[in-house]
């Protein structure tokens, strides 16, 4: 009797562990048919507006560059890519020969933010690069600190890509963020969570609640995520807009982001800088 309860005991917990795969299986399949479903509508709507995103690969980003300015470059040539890359490395103890590339189908656009006085929260990044009729938008986001806060060294962030040749103008488009205090906004139970891939596609969720504890309205918030992979290597970062917050009063998020390979992610709140 011992052994046939062992048995019945194990073949129930065995369908259940299938009951709860089939589920499991059915809400990925609804995810992704959803996911499906926002992709064809926004390549319906970049179709109604002429727009179209063009792929891009990073050849570098980081934090330490000889090109001490704010500028950017579009690179068509060899020769400007030698210049710009020397320029680039000018400070590195053991110089790197650029990457060898095919000018007749691709071109590189480089970003570089200027020097400043801290290491690892100032922040450039090339976003998009988004094809319309008329020109090439490549869209960069600036980032900034609260504060002077970080790492007691100086710091020259930079962006480089590489994408396909267009043969039209090519335009640069910035937007600047920055940090907030936390004494003004604070993330309170918040949580997140590393759905693994064998689920059919690997993504986070984000989710918890931000309190305005001032008087006055914050306008523009975003919510900055940063997501690693298991060596604790930056995979890629992510924002969602909150727009504004009312003083003294709470606001929720809830976000699930596609992310392969992601193993952790941390959360810190900013703001659109429009001056």
């Amino acid at each position: 009797m011992i052994m046939i309860g062992v048995v019945v005991t194990s073949l129930i917990v065995n369908v259940h562990l299938h009951a709860v795969i089939n589920q499991l299986n059915a809400v990925n399949n609804q995810l992704n048919n959803e996911i499906s479903g926002l992709q064809t509508q926004i390549q319906d709507l970049q179709q109604i507006l002429g727009l179209q995103y063009i792929e891009f690969q990073t050849i570098e980003k980081g934090y330490t560059s000889g090109h001490k300015n704010s500028t950017y470059y579009v690179i068509e040539n060899e020769s400007a890519w030698a210049v710009v890359w020397n320029q680039h490395q000018s400070d590195s103890a053991t110089p790197q020969p650029p990457l060898e590339i095919d000018f007749s189908k691709t071109i590189i656009i480089a970003v570089f933010m200027g020097e400043f006085p801290t290491r690892g929260n100032y922040e450039i990044e090339i976003k998009e690069v988004i094809d319309t009729p008329q020109c090439a938008i490549v869209k960069v986001e600036k980032m900034h600190p609260f504060n002077s806060g970080g790492w007691p060294a100086t710091s020259q962030p930079y962006h480089m890509i590489k994408m396909r040749k267009v043969d039209k103008e090519i335009t640069v488009e910035t937007v600047e963020k920055k940090q907030v205090s936390m004494s003004q906004l604070h993330l309170i139970n918040y949580e997140s969570t590393v759905y693994p891939v064998w689920l059919g596609i690997d993504y986070v969720t984000v989710k918890g609640t931000i309190f305005n504890s001032g008087n006055d309205s914050i306008q523009n918030i975003f919510l900055h995520i940063r997501i690693y992979d298991g060596k604790g290597s930056l995979l890629e970062t992510k924002e969602i807009s909150l727009g504004t917050i009312a003083g003294k009063s709470y606001k929720n998020f809830d976000a699930d982001i596609e992310a392969e390979g992601a193993n952790s992610v941390t959360l810190c709140l900013g703001i659109i800088h429009l001056d």
